[in-house]
């Protein structure tokens, strides 16, 4: 609808802030949980790897409902936000 679309436009303008899609928001915070975790050690880290995992179900449900391999995608997304930390 147009007045959404102009709704958008103005809110970009007002205040220019954006988040990237596809996953990529979830994929940067459970990166950022794995790291944290490994200032833990033994039973410690597993409720950070737990929370870690379950954000990285949106990015693989995007894959699989795009046809796309998911491993490959995910494994993917995951080297290039590795990379960028």
């Amino acid at each position: 609808n147009l007045q959404d679309a102009m709704q958008v436009v103005r809110n970009v303008v007002y205040n220019p802030k954006l988040l990237p899609g596809g996953g990529a928001t979830e994929m940067a915070v459970a990166m950022g949980i794995r790291r944290a975790s490994q200032n833990y050690e033994g039973v410690g880290q597993k409720p950070f790897a737990s929370i870690a995992d379950a954000m990285e179900v949106i990015p693989r449900t995007l894959a699989s409902n795009c046809g796309v391999s998911v491993i490959r995608t995910v494994t993917a997304l995951r080297a290039k936000h590795a990379a960028a930390y």
